[in-house]
C-alpha cells in the first residue's frame, strides 16, 4: 500500500510528504546547503517504509487496488491517490 509522496536524494536521504509539489521547493533549499550537485527522484513510500520510484509505486499500486490499471499508464502520480 502507497503510504506517502517522497523525494530520494543522490545522498540516500529520503523526504516525506503529501504531494511532490508541496515539498520540491522546501527539499530543494534545504539539499542545497547539504548536498551539491544533487538529484531529486521522485518517487513513493509504502507501508513497509520501503522506497518506490513512480513506475515501481505504479505496479505496486495497482496490485494492492489503490488505483485501477490503465492502458498506456506507466507512472504513479500523488493525485491519482488521493
Amino acid at each position: 500500500m502507497i503510504s506517502a509522496a517522497a523525494f530520494k536524494c543522490n545522498s540516500g536521504m529520503i523526504v516525506i510528504g503529501g504531494y511532490h509539489e508541496k515539498h520540491f521547493d522546501i527539499t530543494t533549499k534545504m539539499l542545497m546547503e547539504d548536498v551539491t550537485p544533487f538529484r531529486l527522484e521522485p518517487g513513493f513510500i509504502d507501508n513497509e517504509g520501503r522506497f518506490l520510484n513512480r513506475q515501481e509505486a505504479y505496479r505496486h499500486a495497482v496490485q494492492c487496488g489503490q488505483v485501477q490499471y490503465e492502458v498506456g499508464e506507466i507512472t504513479l502520480t500523488a493525485e491519482q491517490l488521493w
